[in-house]
């Protein structure tokens, strides 16, 4: 009904998979029996599948399309291996349903999680050069991978007031409650720079070390690593 609703106000509109909780989002309960699925590969494997075999008759579409793939993803290993493991094993999903496994994959959320089970996770990880190097390892990493779109959680944190009466309490979000710029934030910056650059391939023996490189518009050689 929501992609329905979407193309019929846009017809350009892309519609992409639901944000779970992780490429293999645990099984699911149902009330609606049209949708409870035999499979025991998660519910992302199992929208796909539900997509491919349900027509979109209001716009005239033999069934739902996928022009993305949207997740969450927190605490991921930030490795090229490991990103393209979550990007192949869906990409196999949709080529099993008929879909293009050339399109986009969009982890729509995530960032470092070492603070489980609290939501948010309380961890001053969140406000110090950990959480910066994360983040540069993570983007490196995806687009190693070919993930080119990215949402690092965005979680502001200003629906309640501060409970240690300090600026920095180990939050998600990029700025304090008093927007202080956070160390992930300026990671978020430099690695913004290369946007620009003509890039220049860069290795690196440890597969902890992330690295990126690029020419700069002046001409000028910038590198970036980060060691998580």
């Amino acid at each position: 009904a929501s992609a329905a609703g979407i193309l019929q106000a846009d017809p350009a509109a892309l519609i992409g998979t639901f944000g779970g909780i992780g490429i293999d989002s645990i099984k699911y309960d149902s009330v609606d029996p049209a949708v409870q699925l035999s499979s025991e590969q998660g519910m992302m494997h199992d929208f796909i599948e539900y997509c491919s075999r349900t027509p979109l008759a209001e716009v005239g579409l033999s069934r739902i399309p996928i022009d993305f793939v949207n997740w969450h993803h927190f605490h991921q290993a930030p490795t090229r291996a490991a990103w393209a493991s979550v990007r192949e094993r869906a990409q196999g999903w949709l080529r099993a349903f008929g879909y293009d496994d050339s399109v986009p994959f969009y982890p729509g959320d995530w960032h470092l999680w070492d603070g489980v089970p609290d939501y948010p996770p309380p961890t001053l990880n969140q406000d110090t050069e950990v959480a910066a190097s994360y983040v540069t390892a993570s983007l490196i990493a995806m687009d190693a991978a070919g993930i080119a779109w990215h949402s690092l959680d965005y979680d502001v944190d200003i629906w309640s007031a501060p409970t240690t009466g300090t600026e920095f309490e180990g939050r998600w979000p990029l700025f304090t409650h008093g927007f202080v710029k956070k160390a992930a934030y300026n990671a978020l910056r430099l690695v913004s720079l290369f946007d620009a650059a003509d890039r220049l391939a860069i290795a690196s023996a440890d597969p902890l070390l992330a690295a990126v490189a690029g020419r700069a518009p002046d001409g000028g050689v910038m590198a970036m690593a980060s060691n998580f």
